[in-house]
């Protein structure tokens, strides 16, 4: 029996994605977006009529597992209680609505995207298909191997890359089905890694404008993250807006002491000094370095 596997992507040395583009040319024929809410792309033209909703169903947890699952769990969550002789021919009923929904590749009736094969489903490995959530992570595994090969402009081209794929946290119209939380919150800590690097890069280069776009979205997934006011405190100062930058610790401060009960660190109360105080003369090497390379190396507040 063949394995399924995530979708294949164009490859570099490294034996993975370096386009920038999640969904570049050559466009495969089918295309499945799980950022944001569920979508499917059929050469071109997002999939509307899914005729039965157990077949989009299907195919979502599928996508999901990223491995062959037993025809028995699929049976259970479509169907639980229902007598598995029944359950079997609802699941034909559905795999026939899923494929006049989706079609077949390479124009062949024999080709399916989600394939049968003994007791286990799984999407056909060799299928012309792409996933986002595999295209950001092959982004994601570049990235990161350049970032430690010291590359760090290609490295930020292929983290920006992952970015903009990541539209919207992992399936969020299923955010109350089990199956999809271990899934989300992986990818929810590999995007927050994303936008660090990020928000890094740009500070280190002087984009600030650069760095505070990626805290505010740093905020959105975790609204007590304080390396990120640390960092819209330093940006704001240095772009010579002294009162946005106070505003945004007394922004840490609230968000802090309402959800943790805690008060902002040493260091984020000390960086709000130094911007506070009328000694304040705009930013320097010595203070970035002095102020954010605890973040940098990881370590944050």
């Amino acid at each position: 029996m063949r394995q399924a596997a995530p979708a294949r992507v164009p490859t570099d040395a490294s034996g993975l994605n370096p386009s920038t583009d999640a969904f570049s040319s050559p466009t495969p024929e089918l295309q499945i977006r799980c950022f944001g809410r569920f979508e499917v792309v059929r050469d071109g033209v997002p999939v509307q009529h899914w005729r039965r909703d157990r077949a989009r169903a299907l195919l979502k947890y599928i996508v999901v597992q990223r491995r062959p699952v037993p025809r028995d769990t699929v049976l259970e969550l479509l169907w639980s209680g229902v007598p598995p002789r029944v359950a079997a021919t609802y699941l034909r009923v559905v795999l026939h609505a899923l494929r006049q929904a989706i079609g077949t590749w390479n124009g062949s009736p024999r080709l399916d995207y989600v394939r049968v094969d003994g007791d286990q489903l799984f999407l056909d490995p060799a299928a012309p298909l792409r996933v986002d959530a595999d295209v950001f992570m092959a982004h994601v595994q570049i990235a990161e191997a350049r970032d430690r090969a010291g590359r760090g402009a290609d490295a930020f081209e292929e983290y920006a890359a992952a970015e903009a794929i990541y539209r919207d946290d992992y399936l969020v119209e299923d955010v109350l089905e089990p199956w999809t939380l271990l899934r989300r919150e992986e990818l929810k800590d590999h995007y927050q890694v994303v936008l660090t690097r990020l928000a890094d890069y740009c500070m280190q280069t002087g984009d600030f404008v650069g760095c505070i776009a990626r805290c505010h979205k740093q905020l959105v997934q975790d609204n007590c993250g304080e390396d990120a006011y640390q960092r819209l405190m330093y940006c704001h100062a240095a772009l010579g807006q002294r009162s946005r930058a106070l505003r945004w610790y007394e922004m840490c401060q609230h968000a802090l002491v309402t959800e943790r009960g805690v008060g902002p660190g040493e260091r984020t109360r000390s960086l709000y000094e130094r911007i506070a105080s009328d000694s304040w003369l705009g930013p320097s090497v010595d203070w970035l370095n002095h102020a954010s390379r605890p973040l940098l190396d990881g370590r944050g507040a």
